[in-house]
């Protein structure tokens, strides 16, 4: 009886241990399988709310968009006309959560997927690229303006410029005839911006300088932008004749009659060496397609040889631009003109060259002329430091005299981060002046007063 009994509690006993075995696999296998579904739900959320990009690294919830597409609205932060640009060294802008910004197409309309805005539309960061715009949720991936926005071009008076915008002083050069130009947007019947400032010389109806502001993003600006076609703004000009004119059809013609070539001579004016319309604010200096495309206007350019154009000028702009965005840092920028280009005619007598002359225009002629270089005062406002670059605007003429120079110091041997051919003749002779340099400031004595400590190299 005794072992019948221990055997009954034998198996009692086993048969607790395998129910409790039986109780612990299955606990283990429910945690496994939370484990796994809530982590691949964990990635899924995560690659959702990251607009498709995979894993999460946004965790602040802040939103990060891409706005260097050729149609993109321009991004101002609410109530201002400030724009709105990536970190430095990014192509991605970044807006806070919950902050709310502009989206504006001027004179457009925003569109975001199938709907339409209007030229201006507040939306407020959810995350991603996630925004809400009267409660409802929409992708910035989708915002565009509807077709290509035409910019706001006009004069500003000296009550228009507040006290500390460099740009007033264009209004104290003596013995020049001067107004400044604006070309910018229309936001809103209270915010206008203005991106491009020019002091204009309106006899000579050429700049003589502009001014503008080149992000330290600009490496990241939109490409592939098309080209457009450059567009004349005649309250600066008021002439019976077009710049298109001048510097497509006459110049050949125009150039020849100065030097008492034949009509048709190409000796000067060819296929190789030409006039070309010299941007001051190049069309790659600015981030936004928007802005790109607003620079072709005849107001922002000024006379320059084709081979200085595509020569030791346009690699001025590139290694300007590559220095903003290596050292991170926002560039102010001037880009001006000086003096008259000059050649020997057929009589070795030096004449000044112009696009436009016309005896029996005594009121405007001549008029447009070819300067004789162009400089680009780049300024550093934090470490207030500047450079003055100077490409010279003839490649028919050799740089070998001092005096043909208006700096007393080429500098440029000291600045590690140019790269262009600077003797080269048929690109521009180029050099570098300090700032502060006292033929420079004698020479080109309507240069803007800025407050310039070293050299920015």
């Amino acid at each position: 009886m005794a072992i019948r009994y221990k055997l009954l509690e034998f198996d009692s006993r086993r048969k607790v241990v395998i129910a409790a075995a039986i109780i612990s696999v299955s606990v283990i296998i429910l945690i496994i399988t939370c484990v796994l579904v809530f982590g691949e739900k964990k990635v899924t959320d995560s690659s959702s709310s990251n607009g498709g990009r995979g894993s999460d690294t946004n965790n602040t919830g802040s939103c990060e968009i891409l706005s260097s597409t050729p149609n993109s609205p321009l991004l101002i932060y609410s109530g201002t006309t400030t724009l709105i640009y990536p970190v430095p060294a990014s192509n991605t802008t970044t807006i806070p959560h919950n902050q709310t910004i502009d989206l504006s197409c001027p004179g457009n309309q925003v569109r975001i997927g199938q709907n339409q805005f209007g030229p201006l539309v507040t939306v407020t960061c959810k995350k991603g690229d996630l925004f809400i715009v009267g409660g409802t949720e929409v992708r910035f991936t989708n915002a565009s303006c509807s077709r290509r926005v035409n910019p706001t071009v006009k004069q500003l008076f000296i009550q228009d410029i507040p006290e500390n915008d460099t740009i007033s002083d264009c209004y104290k050069i003596k013995d020049i005839n001067v107004t400044i130009g604006s070309i910018g947007f229309t936001i809103d019947q209270n915010r206008s911006l203005s991106f491009i400032k020019i002091c204009f010389n309106t006899d000579s109806r050429i700049a003589l300088y502009s001014y503008y502001e080149l992000t330290a993003a600009i490496n990241y600006r939109a490409k592939n932008v098309s080209t457009a076609s450059f567009r004349q703004d005649d309250i600066f000009y008021r002439m019976a004749v077009s710049n298109a004119q001048l510097y497509n059809n006459n110049q050949i013609t125009t150039l020849n009659r100065i030097l008492g070539l034949d009509a048709t001579s190409d000796k000067y004016i060819n296929n190789k060496t030409f006039i070309s319309r010299g941007h001051l604010a190049a069309k790659s200096d600015f981030y936004y397609a928007m802005l790109q495309t607003a620079s072709y206007r005849y107001i922002n350019v000024a006379p320059q040889w084709s081979t200085l154009n595509g020569g030791n000028w346009n690699q001025i702009e590139i290694d300007v631009r590559n220095y903003a965005s290596n050292n991170k840092t926002n560039l102010q920028t001037w880009t001006g003109t000086y003096g008259i280009a000059s050649l020997p005619n057929v009589d070795n007598i030096t004449e000044n060259l112009y696009l436009y002359v016309v005896e029996t225009d005594r009121r405007n002629s001549p008029c447009f002329p070819i300067p004789a270089i162009f400089w680009k005062l780049v300024y550093d406002p934090l470490s207030q430091k500047g450079i003055v670059l100077i490409g010279h605007n003839n490649p028919h003429v050799n740089v070998t005299e001092d005096s043909q120079k208006v700096c007393d110091i080429d500098v440029s041997g000291r600045v590690t981060w140019l790269n262009w051919d600077k003797n080269n003749i048929i690109k521009g002779y180029s050099y570098a002046c300090s700032y502060n340099d006292n033929r420079f400031q004698t020479t080109v004595s309507y240069v803007p007063k800025i407050v310039v400590k070293g050299l920015l190299v």
